[in-house]
């Protein structure tokens, strides 16, 4: 009798409802000290997130890591430019880099010694070329020795190019400097480099230089003599076409005052 009513009750037992299921999981699991439901849900939420932030953390560090090395091999790497305005007494220079900031400015002086500072302090910003006005002299000779590129630029590129800058076209050493330099940056890849004269071209330049020293000087002595012959001699100005020609120079020989003149 007994055995029959425990098989009634075993099989005719009432179903459980759904939310009786869920009250029994709970209890069994807290009774573990194990979280369910929303809870469970939110800290497994948690836990995937915090994860999720440390892995973005690290690949954020990597990543900074990896930009700063480029940044400082690139900052190595970076190409930079001069530009020598020249003068008799002494030398605006002015540096840039690829992006046309300023690097560098100073000013040195046409002797030996500010020459070979010159030289060495572009070698220490990383200059490989430099543009300069005119084709030779003492500055670009100290500049092909020290194996540094040089590109001429003629004066009125130089002018033209002054215009990008500014629309008054005001001239100063420091500004052409600074044109020269940004203008190599810019425009550089469609000018050549001077190339190292033979020495039978460094002779000829010598000889060519030389004489060109001496027809300025004679032309000044013969605007001298002109001014002179104005002021004590004025017959003979209108005399001569050349006043430096042989004919007048014996003219003057015999006649050297205006009363020792013929007639």
């Amino acid at each position: 009798m007994l055995l029959m009513l425990t098989w009634v009750l075993v099989v005719h037992r009432p179903p459980r409802s759904r939310l009786d299921r869920q009250f029994e999981y709970c209890e069994d699991h807290q009774a573990r000290g194990v979280q369910t439901g929303y809870r469970a849900e939110r800290l497994e939420r948690r836990s995937v997130s915090v994860q999720q932030t440390h892995l973005e953390t690290r690949r954020g560090l990597h990543n900074h890591r990896v930009q700063g090395a480029t940044s400082v091999i690139s900052d190595q790497n970076t190409p930079t430019f001069g530009g020598i305005d020249w003068a008799t007494d002494d030398h605006s220079v002015c540096v840039v880099d690829a992006a046309g900031n300023i690097r560098d400015e100073f000013v040195v002086d046409h002797t030996e010694q500010g020459l070979l500072g010159l030289c060495r302090r572009l070698i220490s910003d990383d200059v490989r070329r430099v543009a300069i006005e005119r084709p030779d002299g003492p500055v670009v000779d100290a500049l092909m020795e020290s194996d540094l590129e040089v590109v001429v630029v003629v004066s009125r590129s130089v002018k033209a190019f002054r215009e990008r800058y500014a629309t008054s076209g005001a001239k100063s050493d420091r500004g052409d400097a600074y044109v020269l330099a940004d203008c190599l940056r810019s425009d550089g890849h469609r000018w050549a480099s001077l190339q190292p004269d033979t020495p039978a071209t460094t002779t000829l330049r010598s000889h060519v230089r030389t004489r060109r020293d001496l027809v300025i000087t004679r032309v000044s002595v013969a605007n001298q003599l002109r001014a002179h012959l104005q002021t004590n001699l004025p017959g003979a100005v209108g005399l001569f076409s050349d006043l430096d020609g042989q004919v007048s120079r014996k003219f003057l020989r015999r006649f050297p005052t205006e009363n020792e003149s013929p007639g």
